[in-house]
Order: structure tokens, then sequence, then C-alpha cells
């Protein structure tokens, strides 16, 4: 069965995109079997207008602010807690006990002991945060607060509840001294303050490249998407779907301990169906300009995107060592590809320059949602 419907597929140019479903057609004694194979293919996608579709790029120009503020988030990000006899205020790191009651009752996941809270970090529902400023080690107070509308537990969208705060330490924060000892946690190039904010910038720099060219590229995706209708084989959306499933229990601390766990049931198709449909719908669009404008991967951009990713690394060979990996190097060469099929789009695309400022680019905030 294998090799014949094998050979009909060469027969007939067909290209499967997924396995198919076999019925009998003929199976008695005496008689040669003959069965029917159904398999869904590829769709032809016909290329639109890529004129019709606008893009903004950035532009933007790092400021010394932005290089402050930058410093400011490293040193944040070394700061050191001790313990204060004080009472806690935006800053401060807290450390509590707390229970959540609605209606009388604790809800489940609204409880802990000896958690530890950064009053200023937006970790806990609007409100929580702001209650503990004020309190000392020793204190103790019920707060009340309501949970948002758009909470992700349907039982405690808008609920009502209290929180019982026992505060147990108060700690300060004290960021480091922008000396040797802070300098050289960022490499022997960073041997004095001067060198060190030159550093800084180098960095800020490339990822404000990559930045960019990553927002160009979501715009191209996104107009392609608009401009293409695609009617998406079940099986491919299938395997996007089950991709994204498992990238989602990679996120959450892997499988280890689930393998025997019922997936779909615990993360329904549903919730990953939107991003499967746009994923599968932008391969198809990818494939179809990828053959219509015959392009074929240079392996010298394969070449150039490791030395870029070994740039960042204390030990570059390593890198490369990792990257002519088969499977590696395939991911490279998909990458690559990826940029040729945007700098196709972008030939005939309507470009115009968007100016911007650093933190709006590289730190976008999500639309405020307008009021019903």
């Amino acid at each position: 069965m294998n090799a014949s419907y094998t050979k009909a597929l060469q027969q007939e140019n067909i290209q499967p995109a997924g396995y198919p479903e076999v019925a009998p057609k003929v199976m008695e004694e005496g008689k040669d079997f003959e069965f029917v194979a159904t398999v869904e293919i590829f769709p032809q996608v016909t290329l639109g207008d890529f004129s019709k579709i606008s893009v903004d790029t950035p532009v933007v120009e790092i400021v010394d602010q932005d290089i402050e503020d930058t410093i400011t988030n490293l040193r944040e990000q070394s700061a050191e807690f001790e313990v204060a006899e004080k009472a806690a205020e935006t800053g401060d790191q807290v450390i509590l006990n707390y229970v959540g009651k609605k209606d009388g009752e604790t809800f489940e996941g609204g409880s802990a002991e000896g958690s530890t809270l950064d009053i200023g970090s937006g970790r806990m529902i609007p409100g929580f945060e702001d209650a503990l400023i004020g309190m000392k080690a020793g204190d103790k107070k019920i707060a009340e607060l309501s949970f948002p509308d758009d909470y992700h537990a349907e039982e405690l969208k808008g609920a009502a509840v209290e929180f019982e705060m026992d505060v147990i330490e108060v700690k300060s924060k004290t960021l480091p001294e922008l000396d040797a000892a802070f300098f050289e946690k960022f490499g022997e190039n960073a041997k004095d303050e001067a060198s060190f904010r030159e550093l800084v910038k180098e960095n800020m720099e490339k990822g404000l490249a990559q930045r960019t060219k990553d927002e160009v590229k979501r715009q191209v995706m996104d107009g392609l998407i608009e401009e293409h209708t695609v009617t998406i084989p079940k099986a491919i959306l299938k395997n996007e779907i089950d991709a994204l499933r498992q990238q989602s229990m990679q996120r959450f601390g892997g499988m280890q301990g689930m393998e025997d766990m019922d997936l779909t049931s615990m993360l329904p198709d549903e919730l990953f169906s939107e991003e499967g449909e746009r994923r599968a719908s932008l391969g198809l669009i990818v494939s179809a300009i990828t053959e219509e404008s015959k392009l074929t991967v240079d392996e010298a951009r394969v070449d150039e995107l490791v030395e870029e990713f070994a740039a960042g690394y204390e030990d570059p060979e390593q890198v490369r060592e990792y990257y002519q990996q088969d499977e590696m190097r395939r991911n490279l060469r998909a990458l690559v590809m990826e940029e040729m099929v945007v700098e196709t789009v972008l030939e005939k695309a309507k470009q115009q320059d968007k100016v911007m400022t650093y933190q709006a680019l590289m730190n976008p905030q999500p639309e405020a949602a307008e009021d019903a």
C-alpha cells in the first residue's frame, strides 16, 4: 500500500498536506486488492498586490536619557535588599503571609506564606501592593480589593475580595555604585565609567537595529495576511496547533512528569487556533512568494547570521560549532529565507519613516481598550 500510494502521488504530481485516509475498495478473495486514499493537498496561493501593503519604518535616535535609563535598569537588576526597621514604601521588598477570601471563603491561588513581593512591581492585582505601603514588620491588616473585570479566572472576574496581610519583614533596596566592581560584570571592555557607557550604548544600538528589523517584518507579515485569503488544510493547522501547545508547555516548566497527561484537554485547541491559523497562512503565503520569486538561501547570509549570534558570547567558536548542526543550520536558513521574503515584499510595498522614541519602540505599551 505504501509503495503504490507513493507511486500514485508521483504520477499525479500531488503534494499531500498530511497523512491519507485509506479505505478498501475491493477486498474479496481471488481478486486484486484495491483501496482509495483520500488526502488533503497544499492549496494554490494566488499572490496579491504587495503595493497595497503599507509599512512604517521606525526612525529612532538614542539620547542621553535613554542611556541613563538603561544604566538604571542594569543597576536595578543587581540591586541588593537589606532588612530595615521602617514602614514599607514603593521600591521596598516585603516578606509577608496573606490569605485571600471571597464571600468569607478562601479561594484557589489566593494565599501564600513567606511570599516575597517588590512594591511597585505590578505583580499583584491593583491595590494589593499599595495596601502594603506604610506597614512595618509585625503589622497586620485586611485590605478590601476587587479583581479586574478581565482577570483570567472566570470565577474571580470583577469579584470583591479581602486579603488578610501579615508583614514579616521589610527590606530596603540598595543600588550598586558605578565603580570597577560593577563595570567588570559587563566584560573586559568596561574598564571605567566612560568605556562602560560606550559599551551600553553599543549594545543598545544593536538591540535597536534588531527591534527595528522585527517591527518591519511584523508589519510586512500583517500586510500579507490582510491581502491574502488562504484555505488552510486541516493537517497543517493541526501541526501548528500541536507545535504551539508544546511550546506553551515548555515555557511553563517543560514536560517533565507530564508525559502521560492529556495535553489536549489541559490546553485545548481553541487556545491556539487563532495563532495557529496565522502561522499556517503565513507559511503557505511565504512558500508561494519563495516559489514565484525563485528565492534561494545564500549560505553567506547564514554565516553572517551565525557571526551575529556568536559576537555576543565569550566563546564565539562554541556558538559557531553549535550552529553547524544540521537542525540548527536549517533553522537559520529558514530565518534567512524569511528575511529575503520581507525584502521582496518591501520592493513594492509603500514605505514611510516613523519617528519614535527609543522607549516607545523597545517597550511598546498595549493599546488601551475603548470605552463601551
